[in-house]
């Protein structure tokens, strides 16, 4: 029983030996083998041998630099995956697709925002008539608005003016509010000397957005004062001594259109 088993072991051995012997070639030299993408190709007993080549965009490896620059989706999306696509906003137990929020390819980084093409100027004029002038305010910003970088730019020109105004006219102070919700604010001093005078300022967003993409209609209120001159003494003549008087006030205007902010940044 031993003997056959010794000799069914030895002819298996032999027909293995035969069979690995008469296995097709595949190459004679490395360069007889096909060459793979970040692949490292050598011929080793008649087979091609592939391995990785390190630090190759497309070696199915997520290499901390690829092909000589910083690894990730914009770099290398073959071995990253690819940097695209809408956002999932979550609203209590929804969730729902982001209006302009998107993963997009920025700078050779993978960055959520809205693409520049995607980004339209608005812009805002309103004239008001107050009791001793007549002002111009524009406002220009981006919708959709990246609270991160953009700012509201206003523009106020004085257009007319009452006899009884002593110039300047000072803007103290402007703030921007949703309802009660403060989303910035800006100590100002400027000053108007005449009709046709204008200014131009900046101001940020302070406010931290609940979600990475939010809707709503702002309402600017800015701090002015100036002063007038008001009737004091009458003579019999039928004239009058004037007097000064310093006027403080504020005004408010609501945005005609809704607005829609967002926070940008660079993802993994």
């Amino acid at each position: 029983m031993s003997n056959k088993f010794l000799l069914f072991v030895i002819l298996s051995f032999t027909l293995l030996t035969l069979a690995n012997g008469c296995s097709k070639a595949e190459c004679k030299i490395s360069s007889d083998c096909s060459q793979i993408t970040c692949s490292n190709v050598a011929c080793i007993d008649k087979q091609c041998k592939y391995t990785p080549t390190p630090n190759c965009c497309g070696n199915g490896i997520k290499d901390t630099m690829e092909d000589r620059k910083p690894g990730n989706k914009c770099t290398c999306p073959q071995d990253y995956g690819v940097c695209e696509g809408k956002l999932q906003l979550v609203y209590g137990k929804r969730a729902v697709e982001s209006k302009y929020l998107e993963n997009h390819c920025e700078n050779n980084q993978c960055t959520i925002g809205v693409p520049p093409e995607k980004v339209r100027p608005v812009t805002l004029i309103e004239e008001r008539d107050f009791s001793f002038f007549e002002l111009e305010t524009t406002v220009r910003y981006n919708e959709p608005f990246d609270v991160t970088k953009d700012t509201f730019t206003f523009k106020i020109s004085l257009k007319d003016m009452k006899d009884d105004l002593v110039l300047p006219i000072r803007f103290n102070k402007i703030i921007l509010k949703n309802g009660e919700l403060l989303f910035g604010e800006k100590a100002l001093n400027i000053v108007l000397n005449g009709i046709g005078d204008s200014n131009t300022f900046n101001v940020l967003i302070s406010s931290v957005l609940e979600k990475p993409e939010e809707s709503g209609k702002l309402t600017y209120e800015m701090d002015y004062e100036y002063i007038r001159k008001v009737k004091d003494q009458r003579f019999d003549n039928g004239s009058y001594t004037y007097k000064e008087e310093v006027v403080r006030d504020d005004y408010q205007k609501k945005f005609t259109t809704q607005i829609t902010f967002f926070k940008s940044g660079v993802t993994k």
